[in-house]
């Protein structure tokens, strides 16, 4: 039944980078972020088509461009290798180019793998119309591509592999500093593709879920019994009451929350609808744990997971990032 309840929390999904979006199903997935190194060669101007391309790439090899942490990333440099301009009226720009993709670790400046591509040219009316334009006939999906970027997953996992005590620390810190949200979205960063460490991951995660609630919801009541006490009023009793219907029915303080709930209402001949909310939300979610109570235990594990991954989801409006600085890949 616990781990039933822990269906009842709804949390949103944010954009995090430009018109990126991270779904529910991303989740879980490895994640390889496209970025621009500040010693790349590529012009300002031609950045965002680049970008663009490494979405793609990403997206069609089954990865998630954008997470919580952004530390496994996929990136680029080009070299100019010709350029030359018409006789001709308008003048026009010719310019042939090398990328090079590479694969690594930002936060440790780990190379993972590099892959040069075949040349591409470009025509314009100027330097960056040329440039442009030849990044756009850059072809991001080949069997060379695909080796590479299959080389950078298996480092990643081999990452998560040998590195889930870490991760299982880092996230035991942030719970001890009640940073309930940031423990679950580095748990949360383990593949489940890396079953094993998945199952030790979840296993924790949930256990953060719990206090988390456990947590806000004594805040909430705290608040509410602050508010209620202070002045046993119509306007105290609303504000009380819209604290306490924030509370979510898995928190151990859920009973006592209810109960002041039961105070108020004999105290004041008032119910406001935010009181009406909260009975109509108990009500449900009683019929909600009778409803799934005889559910295969295996049904209850994805939904639990599920609800986990909502917090991830919801903590990709403020991922950790890194200052992009040089590396030294080419």
């Amino acid at each position: 039944m616990k781990k039933l309840v822990l269906l009842l929390c709804i949390m949103c999904a944010y954009n995090i980078v430009a018109q990126n979006k991270v779904a529910i199903d991303d989740i879980g997935k490895i994640t390889l972020t496209p970025v621009i190194i500040s010693n790349s060669t590529i012009p300002v101007e031609a950045q965002a088509l680049l970008i663009d391309k490494l979405n793609v790439l990403v997206t069609q090899n089954g990865l998630v461009g954008h997470a919580w942490d952004e530390r496994f990333v996929i990136t680029a440099n080009i070299v100019e290798l010709h350029k030359s301009k018409t006789a001709t009226a308008p003048q026009m720009v010719n310019i042939v180019l090398r990328p090079t993709l590479y694969i690594g670790d930002l936060k440790t400046g780990t190379l993972y793998a590099s892959c040069p591509l075949s040349q591409v040219k470009g025509a314009g009316v100027n330097d960056t119309k040329a440039y442009q334009n030849a990044i756009k006939n850059i072809n991001v999906n080949t069997p060379e591509i695909k080796n590479f970027v299959e080389q950078g997953k298996q480092r990643i996992v081999a990452y998560y592999e040998t590195h889930i005590d870490d991760i299982l620390n880092q996230a035991q810190s942030y719970a001890s500093n009640g940073q309930y949200d940031e423990a679950i979205a580095t748990l949360l960063s383990v593949p489940e593709s890396c079953r094993p460490q998945y199952a030790k991951a979840i296993k924790k995660s949930e256990i953060y879920y719990q206090q988390k609630i456990n947590s806000e919801g004594a805040a909430l009541l705290n608040t509410a019994k602050s508010i209620w006490h202070s002045s046993q009023t119509k306007e105290s009793a609303e504000s009380a009451s819209s604290y306490l219907s924030q509370i979510n029915p898995s928190a151990a303080c859920y009973s006592e929350a209810k109960q002041l709930y039961k105070q108020i209402g004999q105290k004041v001949d008032y119910i406001n609808e935010k009181q009406r909310e909260f009975e109509r939300k108990q009500y449900e979610d009683e019929q909600k744990r009778l409803r799934l109570q005889d559910e295969y235990e295996h049904q209850q594990e994805l939904e639990t997971i599920r609800a986990l991954k909502e917090v991830g989801v919801a903590l990709c409006s403020r991922p950790v990032t890194y200052n992009y600085y040089p590396v030294y890949w080419w």
